[in-house]
């Protein structure tokens, strides 16, 4: 079976003959039947259960927002808006570290920024235990972005513009679009 997410609103661990369990409350009916498939399956090899928050993806109303205040940062600044938004992105820091044979990573480099402006990638520095390979931060781009780091992002766009003097939206205004992950108190 592929990887399966499955949704849950509540848990908590029980103890049956003398081994613990984790008992999920499925968020769902297509949570359910997710969990019965895996069930019974009966799998005969180990799995790894990962248990992280579930977050809104970023809205587009939030990512129009970030970009209408980069292209008056740029306009400000007399710099290129995709340079802005990637050092904002940078700073975000939502990135994975891979090692790579230091010959591939050009073309790996190309096929992830490939069509994506805030996919890019870094090399950190060279590996010390492989020689010829290259550790590489691959950073995601805002569509990438859940809404705890969407809102930094805009954040860090807000506080760029007061520093410049640059209109931005009032509180209200910002509270609103932000407002609008807030589905069932999920923005954390």
């Amino acid at each position: 079976m592929s990887m399966v997410s499955i949704r849950f609103t509540n848990a908590s661990v029980m103890t049956l003959s003398g081994k613990e369990y984790l008992t999920l409350e499925l968020a769902n009916y297509e949570q359910k039947i997710y969990a019965r498939k895996f069930a019974a399956e009966k799998p005969d090899k180990e799995h790894i259960a990962e248990i992280r928050q579930h977050r809104n993806k970023r809205t587009l109303e939030a990512n129009n927002y970030a970009w209408c205040l980069i292209g008056k940062l740029a306009e400000a600044l007399r710099m290129d808006p995709v340079d802005i938004y990637r050092r904002e992105v940078r700073e975000v820091g939502k990135f994975e570290q891979c090692l790579m044979r230091d010959e591939v990573y050009g073309n790996f480099a190309e096929t992830w920024e490939s069509g994506h402006i805030g996919r890019f990638t870094a090399i950190i520095g060279e590996s010390r235990e492989k020689q010829g390979w290259v550790w590489v931060a691959v950073y995601m781009g805002s569509s990438d972005f859940d809404t705890r780091e969407m809102s930094v992002l805009i954040d860090n766009l807000i506080q760029e513009c007061k520093a410049q003097k640059i209109e931005h939206l009032p509180p209200k205004e910002i509270e609103r679009i932000l407002g609008a992950w807030e589905a069932n108190g999920q923005k954390k």
